[in-house]
């Protein structure tokens, strides 16, 4: 599986229901990609704000939700000086 069709499995995974990802998550995705921000970075965002959720809170059905924590991660990760798989 390719790195768009790897993230949208994650995020479809995590949702708890069939969730049909629309262009707009695909063009995040594959900006994701062109970043080369890393999968692990992109999977550990979307892991650690969907294990914050609380019941109370509405449900993501984006992967635009996640944009600004993967830009955020990414830098810190860059700034780790973490070797490049």
């Amino acid at each position: 599986m390719n790195y768009v069709g790897e993230v949208a499995e994650l995020f479809r995974s995590r949702c708890g229901y069939t969730k049909i990802l629309g262009a707009t998550d695909y063009t995040i995705i594959a900006e994701w990609e062109k970043q080369q921000i890393p999968f692990a970075v992109v999977a550990s965002t979307i892991h650690e704000i969907f294990d914050r959720l609380t019941a109370d809170e509405p449900t993501i059905d984006s992967i635009s939700y996640f944009q600004e924590t993967v830009k955020q991660n990414f830098r810190a990760w860059l700034q780790s000086g973490e070797i490049r798989a």
